[in-house]
């Protein structure tokens, strides 16, 4: 339940953070040359911000990576089979 909490506060700040950039914009204070500006704002400061936030908070035990490991090992599975599809049917490095 704590997880989810975090979490829920997390998409609530960036939820307050659109709305307030939607407000700003209908008062006249923000134009649309400015939504790329916010934007990135929004990605590249305070998204990270409140991943780091959130887990700083976090016990992370091994069972909660599990997961994540049978993930990554799908993915390089799928590229190893790829590559082996793309040797047997013959294509070139560009292909």
């Amino acid at each position: 339940m704590d997880t989810f909490f975090h979490l829920f506060n997390a998409i609530l700040i960036i939820v307050a953070l659109f709305f307030l950039a939607i407000l700003m914009r209908r008062r006249g204070a923000l134009k649309e040359e400015h939504s790329m500006v916010l934007a990135r704002i929004v990605t590249d400061l305070c998204l990270p911000a409140i991943v780091f936030v959130t887990l700083a908070k976090q016990t992370i035990e091994f069972s909660d990576l599990t997961p994540a490991f049978l993930m990554l090992f799908t993915e390089l599975s799928c590229i190893g089979i790829a590559w082996l599809i793309t040797i047997w049917a013959g294509f070139d490095r560009a292909k």
